[in-house]
């Protein structure tokens, strides 16, 4: 009795180490069950149970690795498809970190946003942030994907106002106009491969507005500061974009997007790719 369990035990042990084993194929047909350990530069390396010896492949010789978890890896050899949407068995999730310009400072020296402070004269400086954004995009179904995005810039003017012979007047005066954006945005993607992503869609969402100011040297009693925006004052945002994103590194990437509306028309960056279940 105890060996017929031992033997059972045993088989149902091995068939679980079958199922959780990876496969290499390889460009000549073989094909081999392993566990892929590392991915290395052009290197793979594996074990081949119930060894524990590593063993290594260069890529080239490989047309794909198919994963216990149903991901399969292609090396350059196959189609070159690094997840497959129509089985659905793996999502990507893309994150994106980047900065852009931006429409902001423009429309500010146009005069929208900022408002005179006081009776000014003389030199009128701008100084600015990047328009600084971060996207989650999750492919859901298919070629779509659904994300969230928030995005931050700053721009500061610092007119001056040259001193009367009195000196009384003497003024610096900067005002701060901050903008946070949070919107979500859906994608579509035309080609989404193992090096690029090439995809586009609209972003919407809403503006928060922040504006404050300054004086100094000394604070004269003829400043006053009518602000153009009240702070937390919100608006909303459209955005149509276009962009694509290439990973010379495996998931480690880099994006570009043009588009236009808020918070950027041209922004650029790092983009980092999960795979997860759908």
């Amino acid at each position: 009795m105890n060996k017929t369990l031992l033997l059972f035990s045993f088989f149902i042990f091995s068939f679980s180490l079958t199922k959780a084993q990876d496969t290499l194929a390889f460009k000549t047909g073989e094909k081999i069950a392993g566990k892929v350990t590392a991915l290395q530069g052009a290197n793979v390396y594996y074990v081949i149970p119930p060894k524990d010896t590593e063993l290594s492949v260069n890529q080239s010789k490989l047309k794909y690795i198919h994963y216990s978890d149903g991901y399969t890896y292609y090396t350059g050899g196959g189609s070159g498809k690094d997840f497959d949407n129509t089985g659905g068995s793996k999502h990507p999730l893309l994150i994106n970190f980047g900065a852009g310009l931006s429409m902001m400072e423009l429309t500010i020296l146009g005069g929208t946003f900022f408002n005179d402070v006081g009776n000014m004269q003389g030199p009128f400086f701008i100084s600015e942030t990047p328009a600084y954004n971060c996207t989650i995009d999750y492919t859901f179904f298919g070629k779509l994907s659904i994300g969230v995005g928030g995005a931050y810039q700053a721009v500061n003017d610092n007119p001056y106002e040259q001193p009367t012979s009195s000196g009384t007047d003497a003024f610096w005066a900067t005002e701060k106009v901050i903008r946070y954006n949070i919107s979500g945005r859906i994608l579509y993607h035309f080609i989404q491969e193992n090096k690029i992503d090439l995809y586009a869609g609209v972003r919407a969402g809403e503006s928060i507005w922040m504006d404050s100011w300054v004086t100094y040297n000394p604070p004269s009693p003829n400043v006053s500061a009518n602000l153009s925006k009240a702070p937390g004052t919100k608006t909303g945002s459209v955005q149509a974009l276009i962009g694509f994103s290439v990973f010379p590194i495996y998931n480690i990437g880099f994006h570009v997007e043009a588009a236009i509306g808020t918070p950027y028309f041209l922004e650029g960056g790092i983009t980092f790719r999960f795979k997860t279940r759908k």
